[in-house]
């Protein structure tokens, strides 16, 4: 499974502008695809393991929670191993190898954009081409390496899952922009296919809050996406599994 763009480029919303700060200070090596033993040695020395609501955090950026997992066929033991191997997986060296990655790719990131719109305004000062071309050059190799990091956690995580538990969740990370129930996930569909869906499941459910009869056409798209052999399977697990994962959940990192 490669986690989705959409997914990791929204996780960059919490990493502050201090990222550049650890940038300079030499903690992070950008086009770094290696492990944390590429971070200088005070740095590591200086690491601390992640508390438990830093790996819930992280496991969530990269698409892991409790619907995704009750949408993928999981059960609760399958989720406690699951986090469990998250947090043997992030001790002090590799959450911070990730850490940082992901504070050099927000301070790049927003040097790029920076830079971009100087460029579209045609007010980019002392800034050259080259400048612009270096900038997304950076950004590019800071996100290639924050990927690998955020990709290590994954494979972590989901280690030996059935076949099926990870096709699903590859699929559910690969509409994770679009806003509906996990199990209407787990088969492929255009982007357009999944406006559809949204706008019928807003459609019905404003409709009922309204006290009216949802409309036909809404409620077709809806039924015929229900008939599909791999959704009705999803969503039976999801309806069964839920609560019995979101307490396995809580049970490990503490209720959200």
């Amino acid at each position: 499974m490669t986690i989705t763009r959409a997914k990791l480029w929204a996780s960059m919303g919490s990493v502050t502008l201090a990222g550049g700060a650890l940038l300079l200070a030499g903690l992070v090596s950008a086009a770094s695809t290696s492990s944390a033993a590429s971070f200088p040695l005070s740095a590591l020395a200086e690491a601390l393991p992640p508390e438990l609501h830093d790996v819930d955090r992280e496991l969530r950026r990269v698409g892991l929670d409790p619907q995704s997992l009750a949408a993928a066929g999981l059960s609760a033991a399958d989720t406690t191993a699951l986090a469990t191997r998250a947090i043997t997986h992030l001790d002090a060296a590799t959450y911070a190898s990730l850490r940082q990655a992901m504070a050099a790719h927000g301070s790049a990131k927003a040097e790029m954009q920076r830079l971009q719109r100087l460029f579209r305004a045609g007010t980019p000062g002392d800034a050259t081409q080259a400048d612009l071309d270096a900038a997304v050059a950076l950004e590019a190799s800071t996100r290639a390496t924050m990927e690998a990091r955020q990709q290590d956690l994954y494979d972590a995580a989901t280690l030996g899952l059935g076949a099926t538990a990870l096709a699903r969740l590859s699929a559910i990370g690969d509409e994770d922009q679009l806003s509906y129930p996990d199990y209407f996930k787990v088969v492929n569909r255009t982007h357009a296919q999944g406006i559809a869906l949204r706008n019928a499941l807003n459609g019905v459910r404003i409709d009922n809050d309204l006290g009216q009869e949802p409309s036909d056409h809404h409620q077709a798209i809806i039924d015929a996406q229900l008939a599909d052999p791999a959704i009705n399977a999803a969503k039976a697990a999801y309806d069964a599994n839920l609560q019995d994962i979101k307490n396995a959940w809580d049970g490990v990192f503490g209720p959200a």
